[in-house]
């Protein structure tokens, strides 16, 4: 297996869906929408990249305070 990707289901009639999936070191997001009802779901993509990387940028600016927040930041920076 090279990649393990989050599809969202589409059922009971939901105009666009977000899923997360996490494994080993990875966060990876997965968005299933309806064009005609949410014609800007590339918008929400770049959102959520935005707002992750906002987050690893703050995440590798803190000053570790112990040795296992340490070993957090460093996974986070891989």
């Amino acid at each position: 297996m090279e990649a393990l990707l989050p599809i969202p289901p589409i059922a009971l009639q939901l105009r666009s869906v977000i899923s997360m999936l996490t494994y080993v070191d990875e966060l990876v997001f997965g968005i299933t929408g309806d064009h005609d009802a949410t014609p800007d779901v590339d918008e929400l993509a770049r959102g959520i990249e935005l707002g992750m990387a906002r987050l690893v940028t703050r995440a590798l600016s803190r000053k570790p305070t112990s040795t296992k927040e340490s070993r957090r930041s460093i996974r986070l920076a891989n």
